[in-house]
């Protein structure tokens, strides 16, 4: 076991993350291997002037500790969790890195939400390494993976041959 991470809380159990599967597939299922996937999570400040002053809001942005893909977040819980070292994928974005991609996503998100062309200023509240919970379920007797969110219960089929390497 490795020390205590951050993680973001599951909604679906490896139980369900299965069963999902086998409904999805009709064939028999089991969890393979659980993936703790690493995140960059920063948290802005920013303030938009309205008629009722400068109120001050927060937005959140995950990059993708591995690729360096960036999305806007809604709100959730973490936890800490102590994984087995084996299951928590390496990190490969530096922070400056992630910072950089956050930034430049939330301020074309604020753009198009407000329709403003004027710049953003913003401050940063948050910063840290985050991970969220992945597994991998060996579909029917090919066995074909398939890689299941715990947030969502989205899922994606697994064709590489190294499964670790595609997620």
């Amino acid at each position: 076991m490795t020390q205590p991470i951050p993680c973001i809380r599951e909604q679906i159990s490896r139980t369900d993350a299965a069963r999902i599967v086998a409904n999805a597939s009709s064939h028999p299922t089991r969890v393979e291997q659980t993936l703790y996937y690493p995140y960059w999570w920063y948290r802005f400040g920013y303030s938009l002037t309205t008629l009722f002053g400068r109120p001050l809001f927060e937005i959140d942005c995950l990059v993708d500790g591995r690729k360096g893909i960036t999305s806007t977040a809604d709100v959730f819980e973490t936890l800490e969790v102590r994984p087995f070292t084996e299951d928590v994928l390496e990190i490969c974005v530096d922070s400056d890195s992630g910072m950089f991609n956050a930034r430049h996503t939330v301020r074309h998100v604020l753009t198009k939400k407000y329709r403003t062309i004027m710049p953003f200023e913003l401050e940063m509240k948050q910063n840290q390494i985050l991970y969220k919970k992945f597994w991998i379920v060996k579909c029917g007797v090919r066995g074909a993976k398939v890689l299941i969110d715990s947030t969502t219960g989205k899922f994606i089929t697994l064709t590489s041959e190294n499964d670790r390497e595609a997620a």
